[in-house]
């Protein structure tokens, strides 16, 4: 096979490979972004019926999974000792949150 052959021979193989990549590349990024649609949660329908309810004060404050606990108006200086994955802690209208720490 001449030279020029064996050049345009493994450019059509370079570029054959880079468009699989580039294939590839897209379609993984069509899945990562079609599978990371975002929550779409509000105040309303999460906090609405809560399990528990907080009067201020700068006591720690611990929600237990499957847990709502809501913050009624006024200042929560107190840390958070536990906020698992499946618990929720809303903060009410009037009320100001600011944990000195947070523990998970």
């Amino acid at each position: 096979m001449a030279p020029h052959a064996q050049r345009r021979g493994r450019r059509g193989i370079i570029h054959r490979l880079l468009a699989a990549t580039a294939t590839s590349a897209l379609a993984l990024a069509g899945v990562l972004v079609a599978g990371s649609a975002p929550a779409a949660a509000t105040f309303a329908t999460q906090c609405s019926a809560p399990t528990r309810t907080l009067a201020p004060g700068p006591d720690s404050i611990s929600v237990a999974d499957g847990e709502t606990v809501l913050l009624s108006g006024g200042a929560f200086p107190g840390g958070i000792d536990a906020l698992p994955q499946g618990g929720r802690l809303c903060v009410a209208a009037g009320s100001t949150l600011s944990p000195a720490y947070m523990n998970n």
